[in-house]
């Protein structure tokens, strides 16, 4: 699944406005990560495409949010993750595996 796609989708409410006021690294981990992970487990293998976190300067607060919300679903899936590649300039770089 593409991440940011996915947790936008759990995020963000038809609106354009962030769901709920709770704490979003929760949601990210009850919904994203655990969703991804039971795709893993149904499927064997699974292949995640995240985009980099905080390279760009934000200043928004709903896009810090987001950002934070990306950062931590990456940061956990990559902790479960056999492997894993950031690719910079189409030759991936691999961080782990």
């Amino acid at each position: 699944p593409l991440l940011r796609s996915f947790l936008a989708n759990e995020m963000y409410s038809d609106k354009g406005r962030i769901k709920g006021s709770g704490d979003i690294c929760n949601m990210a981990e009850s919904t994203v990560v655990k969703g991804i992970l039971k795709a893993e487990k149904d499927a064997g293998a699974v292949v995640v495409v995240t985009n980099e976190v905080f390279s760009d300067i934000c200043c928004d607060d709903e896009s810090r949010k987001y950002l934070k919300a990306l950062g931590y679903a990456n940061r956990r899936l990559c902790e479960k993750a056999d492997g894993a590649a950031e690719v910079v300039c189409g030759i991936p770089v691999w961080l782990k595996g």
